[in-house]
């Protein structure tokens, strides 16, 4: 560590790690230090820079959460101008991590950078004599939260709208075929056909033409998001978005397939009973 920086602020004073720091930092320079951590300091045993009788007067603590005190914790920084920010808070404990995953997630990656909280980083950052340069694409974040809320939105009402278009137009479809070997339909019946025997065959042309219906829309889909992905990748400005990865593409044409076959089956079924008595 530098003998010139002045100030250090320590996330995560009370960690292992985080202490130790705190304590050679304290031997090795005049450096004041505050230290965070969202637990009351531990018992001088587990505290290094603790172990002296005399606290050091270089040292300040604060009880402050990442996850609960970003506000505090502003002001703090604010308040003191810390030259270097250290950070150490994190949760261990790879067993309990399986039980409670959000807790993990939200302290070791979430805690730190919130989307809602970044205007105030970037006003922060900026009025720091420190800093040189903040790039805060404040614009791209905000059109793109409004345009995920909106496309979630309308992309949920047309899943339905389309859903019921595909059946209508499937039912029609199937009915208009059952009419054509109406009399065909008459002859297996005739000669002993049981109505299942009859059946399938619509019922699995319904699977096809939902199959069919899915990869056609599936190709329009990848082949215009393809060509529209160097102008998207340029708008959000090096967003790491685009382009898709292959596994996410092939297992949305999954989805689809399976989707539109159930569709298909649904479709199939009514106008079966609708037009087959």
């Amino acid at each position: 560590m530098s003998q010139n920086i002045k100030k250090i602020l320590v996330f995560g004073s009370n960690s292992f790690t985080g202490s130790y720091f705190i304590n050679h930092t304290l031997e090795k320079t005049d450096a004041k230090i505050i230290g965070v951590s969202r637990s009351k300091e531990y018992d001088e045993i587990f505290l290094p820079y603790l172990y002296k009788k005399q606290r050091s007067k270089n040292f300040k603590f604060y009880q402050l959460d990442l996850n609960k005190d970003f506000h505090q914790i502003a002001k703090l920084i604010d308040q003191e101008e810390p030259e270097v920010v250290v950070n150490y808070a994190a949760q261990g404990e790879v067993r309990n991590s399986w039980k409670w995953p959000e807790q993990w997630f939200q302290t070791n990656c979430l805690s730190t950078v919130k989307i809602a909280d970044l205007s105030e980083i970037n006003n922060m950052l900026k009025d720091s004599p420190l800093v040189s340069e903040v790039v805060f694409q404040k614009d791209v974040v905000s059109v793109l939260t409004s345009w995920t809320n909106a496309l979630r939105s309308i992309g949920f009402g047309l899943i339905i709208v389309l859903s019921l278009v595909s059946i209508f137009i499937m039912v029609i479809i199937i009915g208009i075929k059952i009419s054509q070997k109406k009399q065909d339909i008459e002859i297996m019946r005739l000669i002993g056909a049981g109505g299942w025997y009859i059946r399938w065959p619509f019922l699995f042309e319904g699977i096809f033409y939902g199959g069919v219906g899915a990869i056609l829309g599936w190709l329009i889909s990848a082949g215009a998001l393809w060509y529209a992905t160097p102008f998207l990748s340029s708008f959000l400005k090096g967003i790491p978005i685009f382009p898709l990865p292959l596994v996410f593409l092939f297992g949305l044409l999954g989805t689809e397939i399976l989707v539109a076959i159930i569709l298909g089956v649904v479709s199939s079924f009514v106008a079966v009973l609708r037009y087959l008595k």
